[in-house]
């Protein structure tokens, strides 16, 4: 508390001249989070699961409480941009935008906000939608603690495996390949699973984006088991590293630990070549 006491003396965030600051920016990124938010529920013993949406609510409320002017803009402006980028497509951030759209004095960036404003709302009508038949989830996926069980429903065709999460940005931006990879599966015979490490609490957020990026295949959740016992057999036991991909074999071998990404999609055609022993 002291530290940042001293240093709120020397460099006001809201001060004028800040706004120019080439490391302004990293400056109000810890201001607001680490004082601002998680500093202040620490000394209050506040030890509470906030929810994602809670806690993008909180940094709009501080933001509005402690800048003035325009460097209370370019801070909204810059984290709105932030948030949008990550695309997880929060519903707080509608009414954010819409607030701060109204303000004559941030004219000049939504000409870039705009039209990230527009794909938070259309993925919150389509996270209300019904799954189409091109989606399908594995059977009881929610009891399977190890991959050998997975394996084992595989069992019978070849498949692609997509290790992602909703929270995973690289993982979201290989998803825009994602019809050149159906294409060269389709011409294998390969099945897609969109295998995903998203916890219970972001269930909602999983299934929404199954349905807003159109990802068409076999889909299932980990458990903390299996999740468990994927960072065991691919990294280690030292967590996980995602976005990951596997080709796995019509009799539930894993004939690729290491498959390309769908943005190497010229690699990938050559890695099921190989396997499938194609000249």
């Amino acid at each position: 508390e002291q530290y940042w006491q001293l240093l709120l003396q020397y460099f006001p965030p809201d001060h004028p001249d800040a706004y120019s600051l080439p490391s302004m920016e990293s400056y109000i990124d810890h201001y607001i989070d680490h004082y601002l938010v998680d500093y202040k529920r620490w000394v209050a013993k506040d030890t509470a699961k906030v929810s994602r949406d809670a806690y993008l609510t909180k940094r709009i409320e501080v933001i509005s409480q402690n800048f003035k002017g325009k460097m209370a803009d370019l801070t909204e402006a810059r984290r709105l941009y932030l948030k949008y980028i990550h695309e997880k497509f929060e519903k707080p951030l509608i009414d954010w935008y819409n607030n701060f759209s109204k303000r004559t004095s941030v004219k000049k960036y939504l000409l870039y906000l705009q039209p990230y404003h527009n794909k938070v709302i259309e993925y919150q009508d389509i996270a209300n939608k019904d799954f189409d038949t091109k989606k399908t989830f594995i059977k009881n996926y929610s009891k399977i603690n190890r991959f050998d069980e997975l394996k084992e429903q595989l069992k019978g065709n070849i498949y692609y495996v997509d290790i992602w999460a909703s929270w995973c940005s690289p993982c979201k931006y290989e998803f825009k390949y994602k019809d050149s990879v159906e294409s060269v599966l389709k011409q294998y015979k390969i099945k897609t699973l969109y295998l995903s490490m998203d916890k219970d609490e972001y269930d909602a957020d999983w299934k929404a984006m199954i349905k807003f990026f159109q990802l068409n295949g076999a889909h299932l959740r980990t458990n903390h088991e299996l999740r468990t016992d994927l960072s065991r057999l691919f990294w280690e036991g030292k967590g996980y590293a995602i976005p990951k991909y596997l080709l796995i074999g019509a009799d539930g071998t894993v004939i690729e630990s290491d498959a390309a990404r769908p943005s190497d999609v010229t690699t990938l055609r050559k890695q099921i070549e190989k396997h499938l022993k194609i000249n």
